[in-house]
């Protein structure tokens, strides 16, 4: 994965969290569940369910544990 694509996922993560949850602004690269005062138990549902929206499937438990920053969603969205 070139350094382009790594950026570019991001990104996609980043505005992924802003939607579900509803942050006006940028999401940085490097946020994460403990820096993101927004991603509560809540959040965090609606924002699994913009995940299996983005990638048109249903996440894998495994997958659903995984999720706790912008980069692991990145992660995820690039495999």
């Amino acid at each position: 994965m070139t350094e382009s694509s790594v950026e570019a996922g991001e990104i996609r993560a980043a505005a992924l969290i802003a939607r579900a949850f509803n942050i006006q602004g940028e999401v940085a690269a490097d946020a994460d569940m403990l820096s993101l005062p927004a991603w509560d138990s809540m959040n965090h549902v609606t924002l699994l369910l913009e995940i299996e929206k983005e990638l048109g499937r249903p996440l894998r438990p495994e997958e659903v544990g995984s999720i706790d920053s912008v980069r692991s969603i990145a992660r995820l969205l690039a495999a």
